[in-house]
């Protein structure tokens, strides 16, 4: 019965991760669709407008990350682990450790898995 339940909570979280890319795919392409309409859009081809960014959910935890922590998010949501997102952000495998440390504390999660269905839910990146 133990091994059945740490099968199924293993399948979910690879579930959880798989969606969480998925979205943060969807994001960052929606993100770049509006970027390339925006400068589509002005005569010269150079936009006048801000650079659009990517949507931000108020009154939540998430608006009190860092840049820096809504990219470790974004990779952790990739289901990346912290040398993979150290070698991505050319940072140390420690820095992204307490970023991520950070991102627990912050969301108020109690696991990689569940930042990821965070980042799935919200959009912290």
């Amino acid at each position: 019965m133990l091994k059945a339940a740490a099968e199924a909570r293993k399948a979910l979280e690879d579930a959880v991760i798989a969606a969480a890319v998925a979205a943060q795919r969807a994001r960052s392409l929606t993100f770049a669709l509006e970027e390339a309409l925006t400068s589509l859009a002005a005569p010269d081809g150079h936009s006048t407008k801000p650079t659009p960014r990517m949507p931000e959910t108020r009154g939540n935890p998430a608006d009190a990350l860092s840049p820096r922590e809504k990219e470790v998010l974004a990779l952790v949501a990739e289901g990346r682990s912290n040398k993979a997102i150290a070698e991505a952000l050319y940072v140390s495998p420690n820095t992204v450790k307490t970023h991520v440390a950070s991102l627990l504390n912050k969301l108020h999660a109690d696991s990689r898995a569940q930042l990821a269905a965070m980042a799935v839910r919200g959009a912290y990146g």
